[in-house]
Order: structure tokens, then C-alpha cells, then sequence
């Protein structure tokens, strides 16, 4: 069954709380029956075995042995005020909205329909974040979707700020009452859990994606050492690049060669050069060197390393360095 945006409805069932940890666990491997019926991916192990020490840390242990600060957070009003700053949800383990700090703290959670009008408004005027302000005061007193009485307060706190004629706010009273009441036995989907899942797995992929890329150039400079220390020939270095696509291996051969014959240039300036992305050059260029256009004796001297490396101070990168140091 659907309601109304799509959601499919979940009925919930209550369970023993001291039990979680092999609920998680048969509860997963139920899950995955039905993943494989239906064709879908299985949860791995690790994933399961996850879940089940989340379940035993939060709902069990009366403090987390696995990180000193998940324990801190246990105190509601350190939680509230880490929650607040970080944007995070410390029990969901997931931050409180998707792209959270790419918006002023004013509009965060302003398209959400489980963010309060009246949260919406304070943050309007006060300039606080909707979102992040009803996670600080949930971490506190609990939600009006658990609480009755919260969600009384709700209400009223809804009727204090906005323009809407007392049959509408004590219809909304009801409808949280009724929430609160409903809420314990169903729920719905959402595609903010949705989103964030395919965010996790792309974020994993990502790490994985790095992981091999720095294991690739750490590998790379490895055999590139040898080759400008004179252990290895060049064929032999040539050989060990055999298995890079054609572009990797013409740039780890060039960069190399370069380092081999300009012993009395800076490793950095080679490193520089050999950068795909003209920004990236000029930042790597600032951080390294500061200001090289400033005309100190300094940035000459490197400046002259840049030009006898050829290929580091393209017009592209000059003009980025231009622009920098405007805006500085």
C-alpha cells in the first residue's frame, strides 16, 4: 500500500530492546531470502555483522566501546549541541538532510514536510537552520511523533507563529496526536533514505576508486625511483609500466625522465608539471611556493626552476595565479 507522495507503508513490530542484536541479525537474513527472490543485491557479512553491533551499542551497552566520543554524545545536551554544529544524526548514524552545508543555515530544511512551519520561521529570523534546530531540540525532549504531548507543544508552538485560524491549528493538534498514536505501529518509505543509500554506495565505490589509485602511484614512484637512481635500465622501467593505459604510462615515463635529467630542479616543480587541470597547478603552486608573482628574489628563483622545467607556467596556469591574487 501507498499514501499519497508513493511511499510504501511499513508496519512495524515491537521488539525486545535488550534483544536487537540477533533481531538484526535474523531480521537480515530474512531480508536477504527476500533479496534473492526478488533479484536483488544480498547484504554482505560485514554489513550484517554492522548492523547488529550498531543495534547491541545502541540499545544495550551503556557506553560504546568501540568510540570514546559516541559515549559522549550520549549526554542529551552534548549530543543536541553536536548535532546542531555537525548537521549529523548521531542515533541514525546519517547526516540530518542530503547537501546539508551546500545552503545558508536559513534555507536547510526548508523543502523538508517533516520540518515544522514554525522551525522554518525562527530560522528565517534568527537566521538558524530549520533543520538542524529541531534535531537540537529532539535530541533534548523526544519527537511529536513518539510523544503525544510533544506533540501538543508542537502545536501550540505552531499556533503562537503562524496566521492560521483556529480550526486549522486544532485539526493539526489532532492530526498529531493521531501521528504519535499510528506512528508506533506504521511508517512509510522515503527517498531521502533512498538517496542516502545510493550516497553511501557511491561514497564507498569513490574510497575504493582512491584506494587503488593511491596504491597504483605509490607503486608507480617506486619503480620510478629506481629507474633515477640508475638500479633498474629503462627498458626494464618501461616494462613495469606495461600494464598502465596508454596516457598513465606515457606521463609516469615523462615525469621520470624529467626527475632523472632535472636533478636540480624541485621535486615539487615536477610534480606540478605534470598535473592534468591548470587550477590544480596554480593551487598546488600557491601552496607550495606562496605568491611567486610578487617579485621577491625568492619567487624568482623559482620562478626560473618553473621556466627551465617547461610545461608548469602555462598561460592557463599564469592566468589562475592572476586571478588568485586578485581575490586575495
Amino acid at each position: 500500500m501507498k499514501d499519497e507522495d508513493g511511499q510504501y507503508m511499513i508496519i512495524k513490530i515491537a521488539k525486545a530492546q535488550e534483544l536487537s542484536p540477533v533481531i538484526s541479525v535474523t531480521d537480515n537474513i530474512l531480508e536477504n531470502s527476500v533479496r534473492k527472490m526478488a533479484g536483488k543485491e544480498l547484504k554482505s557479512n560485514s554489513d550484517i555483522a554492522r548492523e547488529a553491533l550498531f543495534s547491541l551499542k545502541s540499545n544495550v551497552l551503556p557506553i560504546d566501546v568501540t568510540s570514546p566520543s559516541a559515549t559522549v554524545v550520549r549526554n542529551p545536551m552534548i549530543k543536541a549541541i553536536l548535532t546542531y554544529q555537525t548537521g549529523y544524526d548521531f542515533f541514525r548514524e546519517e547526516p540530518l538532510s542530503m547537501k546539508l552545508e551546500s545552503k545558508p543555515a536559513p534555507y536547510e530544511g526548508m523543502d523538508m514536510k517533516s520540518v515544522e512551519g514554525f522551525y522554518k520561521k525562527l530560522g528565517s529570523s534568527a537566521g538558524l537552520s530549520p533543520v538542524r534546530s529541531k534535531a537540537f531540540v529532539e535530541s533534548l525532549i523526544t519527537t511529536p511523533s513518539t510523544n503525544p504531548f510533544i506533540g501538543f507543544l508542537y502545536g501550540g508552538a505552531e499556533a503562537m507563529t503562524s496566521d492560521k485560524e483556529a480550526k486549522e491549528i486544532g485539526s493539526n493538534l489532532v492530526k498529531n496526536l493521531k501521528r504519535s498514536t499510528v506512528k508506533r505501529l506504521v511508517s512509510y518509505t522515503s527517498d531521502f533514505n533512498r538517496n542516502l543509500d545510493t550516497q553511501n554506495k557511491l561514497n564507498d565505490k569513490i574510497e575504493e576508486i582512491k584506494l587503488k589509485d593511491a596504491i597504483l602511484n605509490s607503486e608507480i614512484k617506486e619503480i620510478s625511483d629506481e629507474f633515477i637512481s640508475d638500479k633498474i635500465s629503462e627498458k626494464k622501467f618501461v616494462s613495469e609500466l606495461k600494464d598502465l593505459n596508454e596516457f598513465d604510462r606515457r606521463r609516469a615515463f615523462n615525469k621520470a625522465k624529467d626527475r632523472k635529467k632535472l636533478k636540480n630542479i624541485d621535486a615539487n616543480i615536477i610534480d606540478i608539471k605534470y598535473e592534468k587541470d591548470a587550477e590544480i597547478k596554480a593551487l598546488m603552486i600557491k601552496s607550495y611556493y606562496g605568491n611567486i608573482l610578487d617579485g621577491s628574489e625568492d619567487s624568482e628563483r623559482v620562478r626560473m626552476q618553473m621556466i627551465k622545467a617547461k610545461g608548469v607556467l602555462t598561460p592557463e596556469v599564469l592566468s589562475e595565479l592572476k586571478n588568485r591574487k586578485a581575490t586575495n
